[in-house]
């Protein structure tokens, strides 16, 4: 007899549309069965219901239509499979059936969300984890929700929830990106700006002290570029910068090559491994790449805007430190501005 009665405890088969549930869904979204009947209806009554119906996880009773309790499919069949539980309990009012029984029901309000209803749940005995539970609505109607379709819909809000933050930690990271750019990029010719310029050469030079390998620097410096914003205008000069900068993009194909935007009209070109004569190459390339940009210029003597360029190279020593190679390129570009600008000069 207990066999038999075994074989019709199912797993509910609901179809549940988790593709509709939100973050914030609440149990109120879930399925939920409604059957109850009068307290004092025998046990047969009880057997009947689920015997017909399989999916039915339990019965709501009531006292006229006042809520008593909750008796679960489990249960109700444990019970009934005992010795003598068919003779016992069927013809028994059920209310005899429910003080035997005497099960630890578990009520929530239709606006819990899942993910705290969850929680409640495994909250719950080892052995009560998967009884249904009791869902009550505010105008005090109670239906019965099995765990199966919880645990589905859990599973959808928890994937939902990682895809949510996958999704937010990608638009993250690309946010950190950009603002990592703001603040290492020149805003406006789009090179790295001082702050970057500091943070390569520090690296570089304690890199290339321990290979013992060159490392070349070059200043370079707009000519008469005040005297071309007080001709032209403001707006004229940073278009100016624009076309330089892009203009010494043009001559640096190196990865490790680093253009930065020193101050004002002033650009430093970083050249890891490379001697002086691979950097007196890429500044003649520089020079002439300027000037091919034929930007009007009618206050120098050129006609058109020019660049000076200070190159120094050195194997860096970790006794020193990098701001002494900036000295000796700073001063090479002193002398090619004193010597007619437009050009380049080595630190000897």
């Amino acid at each position: 007899m207990s066999t038999n009665i075994t074989q019709n405890i199912i797993l509910p088969q609901f179809n549940i549309p988790t593709k509709k549930l939100e973050l914030n869904a609440t149990l109120n979204d879930l399925p939920a069965t409604d059957v109850s009947i009068d307290i004092k209806e025998p046990g047969s009554t009880v057997f009947s219901i689920l015997i017909k119906d399989p999916h039915i996880p339990g019965v709501i009773l009531k006292s006229d239509t006042i809520f008593e309790g909750m008796i679960s499919r489990h249960l109700f069949f444990e019970f009934l499979s005992k010795p003598y539980g068919r003779d016992l309990f069927l013809n028994r009012s059920i209310c005899d059936v429910y003080e035997e029984i005497k099960p630890n029901i578990l009520v929530m309000s239709d606006e819990t969300s899942i993910i705290a209803a969850m929680v409640k749940v495994l909250s719950r005995k080892p052995e009560l984890v998967y009884e249904p539970f009791v869902v009550e609505n505010d105008s005090f109607v109670y239906k019965i929700m099995d765990v199966y379709h919880l645990l589905l819909a859990h599973s959808h809000i928890h994937k939902l929830a990682k895809d949510t933050l996958d999704r937010l930690n990608a638009e993250l990271k690309v946010k950190n990106i950009q603002l990592e750019q703001l603040a290492t990029i020149d805003g406006l010719t789009k090179v790295s700006n001082r702050r970057k310029f500091d943070e390569i050469m520090n690296a570089e030079w304690t890199r290339l002290s321990r290979e013992k390998k060159p490392l070349s620097l070059m200043m370079c410096d707009v000519d008469h570029f005040k005297k071309y914003n007080d001709t032209y205008g403001h707006q004229m000069g940073d278009n100016c910068l624009i076309k330089v900068a892009e203009a010494l993009k043009k001559s640096i194909h190196r990865p490790a090559d680093t253009i930065a935007r020193y101050g004002g009209e002033e650009f430093a070109i970083i050249l890891p491994k490379t001697d002086t004569d691979g950097a007196e190459h890429i500044a003649k390339d520089i020079i002439e790449n300027v000037n091919q940009c034929n930007i009007p210029h009618n206050r120098s003597q050129h006609k058109k805007v020019s660049i000076s360029i200070g190159v120094a190279s050195v194997i860096p020593n970790s006794s020193d430190s990098y701001t002494s190679l900036i000295k000796k390129a700073d001063e090479a570009l002193y002398h090619a501005k004193e010597n007619g600008s437009n050009r380049h000069a080595i630190y000897l």
